[in-house]
């Protein structure tokens, strides 16, 4: 055993996370990251469909890869931002793959509208919204044809009883798209602040539409849920997203709102790279409120998740500790922290920590980018929580000190060249040329652009080498390898560009179909020669 493997396991011995860690291996896992929209085969219809990803399974067993992290599924509606879900637990109905619905063969009207939706994978961005329309009308035809069919089967009637969140978020979707008016702050003032006997009666005079919304969720269920056994054949890992954050226009907050506080959202406070601080929208937790419910609300969630993941990312985890509280229709800079005491700090999201990882067998990541105090580093570290580190961000004092050395990385993290919020390797080192000349001169290199595929290749080599237990990488950086599998322009290769509101946010598309990207022998050399 190596030395640093050898510091890991001293490190996770002592740490909740002990079981989970031996389970998963405490030694290098390697994998790659994609968003399931950017996905196109000649199966999927208009965006990436929760089955494109046995063949990127394949993919990646024998390319050397055991992990696949996949940004957040959760049903958002309108709103491409995977981010920004209806729920906490309910799956995207967008990403079922129509052409595996049992018996949709049998209907030509049904196969007509999908090898219409198969043609919309040819455009460079996910139209969501025209995809989701289109998504919508097909379902409600299948409804109506197979429905009751459905509804009747034993195994489905099983999925209801273990599902008690379903019927909650099902009126909620109901409703929502029973109102012009989005928001539920906005509908009328009984259906905003209902009864528990105005619910009773809204479940039994929307039979009908909670049954379709169900039924969709049992099918999201189904294919997910073969994805991940799909993938414990293979011996690789599937690495989901949980959002800390949740919207609040969601079936969570409607129906469960005793657990948020709704006087404040949250944000960020003024920094170096925002002057005027960030303002999310999303609401705090109660968390006292939580605690009296013995956190079943975070239960709940990680035990759905658990079905179609083994692992999954802890989004913003300093938000476990403290959050930027805003008051309702104020600005990020009239904010405060709660709490506000360092002490409280700690002490508060430890426990709520140590309470939530426990709820599953599946191994927490942690995204703990951004200024942290050493505190918080120091309690995830206790609790045997990896952490997340992007390579080029890795400075020994801030933006102008020299790259921390890879050698001294703590090996219980997880390593990375850039993150669905960041440019890609390509992009930076064209648009942020003081950061990628610093880069070049730590590296011993003559700067020049653009970025060539032997640059490129030494970069990701060295970086699935730095002496973490866990190297994780965007699809497209390994795509870029051969460079007719992404974009000419380095930039078209970004997923998502946070405080901008534009058309181009959450809609990438792999430029290669999943075909053309597990049928590339280049790129299976080329990936053979850095893992």
């Amino acid at each position: 055993m190596t030395n640093h493997l050898r510091k890991a396991k001293e490190a996770i011995d002592k740490s909740p996370l002990k079981k989970i860690w031996e389970r998963i291996g405490i030694k290098h896992h390697r994998g790659f990251s994609l968003p399931l929209f950017s996905l196109h085969s000649k199966n999927s219809c208009g965006i990436g469909e929760y089955l494109d990803l046995l063949p990127m399974i394949d993919f990646a067993k024998e390319t050397g890869f055991n992990i696949i992290q996949l940004l957040p599924i959760n049903d958002s509606g309108e709103d491409p931002s995977p981010y920004n879900s209806l729920s906490s637990i309910a799956l995207h109905p967008i990403y079922i793959s129509l052409h595996k619905l049992p018996l949709v063969e049998s209907c030509p009207n049904l196969l007509k509208q999908i090898e219409h939706l198969q043609k919309l994978c040819q455009t460079d961005h996910v139209e969501y919204v025209n995809v989701l329309s289109l998504k919508r009308t097909f379902f409600k035809d299948y409804y109506d044809l197979f429905g009751e069919k459905f509804l009747q089967d034993p195994e489905y009637q099983n999925f209801l009883r273990e599902n008690t969140w379903l019927k909650k978020y099902a009126l909620y979707k109901t409703l929502k798209e029973s109102m012009s008016v989005l928001n539920w702050r906005e509908w009328p003032k009984e259906l905003s602040s209902p009864t528990k006997e105005l619910v009773e009666n809204l479940y039994k005079l929307h039979k009908k539409e909670i049954s379709f919304h169900s039924l969709m969720q049992f099918f999201c269920y189904k294919q997910m849920k073969s994805v991940k056994e799909y993938a414990e054949l293979k011996g690789v890992y599937i690495k989901g997203d949980i959002p800390i954050l949740i919207s609040p226009d969601s079936a969570d907050v409607y129906l469960d709102r005793h657990l948020f506080s709704l006087d404040f959202l949250v944000g960020h406070p003024p920094d170096v790279f925002n002057e005027d601080g960030q303002f999310w929208g999303f609401p705090s937790y109660l968390w006292e409120e939580m605690e009296n419910t013995n956190f079943e609300w975070w239960k709940t969630r990680l035990s759905f998740a658990e079905n179609f993941y083994h692992m999954y990312r802890l989004d913003h985890v300093a938000g476990f500790y403290r959050l930027w509280h805003i008051p309702y229709g104020k600005k990020p800079t009239e904010g405060f922290w709660n709490p506000k005491k360092l002490e409280d700090v700690v002490k508060l999201g430890h426990a709520n920590l140590t309470r939530i990882i426990g709820f599953s067998s599946m191994l927490p990541i942690a995204e703990d980018l951004g200024i942290i105090p050493k505190k918080v580093f120091d309690s995830l570290k206790s609790l045997g929580l990896a952490g997340t580190r992007v390579l080029r961000w890795m400075r020994e004092r801030g933006i102008a000190g020299k790259f921390y050395p890879y050698e001294d990385y703590f090996p219980v993290n997880m390593t990375c060249v850039s993150t669905h919020d960041s440019e890609t390797l390509g992009h930076w080192w064209n648009e942020l040329e003081k950061e990628a000349k610093a880069f070049a001169k730590f590296r011993g290199w003559e700067y020049k652009t653009p970025l060539s595929v032997e640059q490129r290749s030494l970069i990701l080599k060295e970086a699935l080498r730095v002496p973490t237990l866990l190297h994780i990488n965007l699809l497209q950086e390994y795509l870029a390898l051969v460079p007719s599998l992404v974009h000419s322009d380095p930039k078209e290769e970004r997923i998502n560009q946070p405080g901008f509101i534009l058309p181009t946010n959450w809609t990438y598309r792999f430029k290669a179909s999943v075909e053309k990207i597990i049928s590339s022998e280049i790129l299976k050399i080329r990936l053979s020669e850095i893992l």
